[in-house]
């Protein structure tokens, strides 16, 4: 079953924006589409993260599993910050989008959050 749910910002001024996962293919393909439609990110800062997220674990598991999962295990000795801007995400992303969720999930930001935590 696909699970259907989306990702709403609450944004300086009050306008909403939102990551919207609804989508008739599941994962990975609903997040390509909610990333690719959110109005939450500019087309560059969209690029930037199709590119850094593209060598996620989570990509690298789709083809290698216990590839994927050997850099997971890497993944909590870095912030997702550290992860993140290492091959050029740019805080404007962390401050708009990412942030956010780490906050949803542990209620630190990027910086104190760790990368398996916000990758898995």
């Amino acid at each position: 079953r696909v699970k259907e749910h989306v990702h709403t910002f609450v944004n300086e001024g009050g306008t909403l924006g939102a990551l919207d996962f609804r989508f008739p293919i599941g994962a990975p393909i609903s997040g390509l589409n909610a990333f690719a439609r959110t109005e939450q990110l500019g087309i560059p800062d969209k690029i930037d993260n199709a590119l850094r997220l593209g060598t996620s674990p989570i990509v690298r598991a789709l083809f290698d599993f216990d590839g994927g999962m050997d850099m997971v295990r890497d993944l909590d000795d870095i912030t997702f910050t550290e992860w993140f801007t290492q091959l050029g995400g740019k805080r404007g992303s962390l401050d708009r989008m990412w942030d956010p969720i780490a906050y949803a999930l542990g209620f630190i930001d990027c910086d104190h959050i760790s990368a398996r935590c916000m990758l898995t």
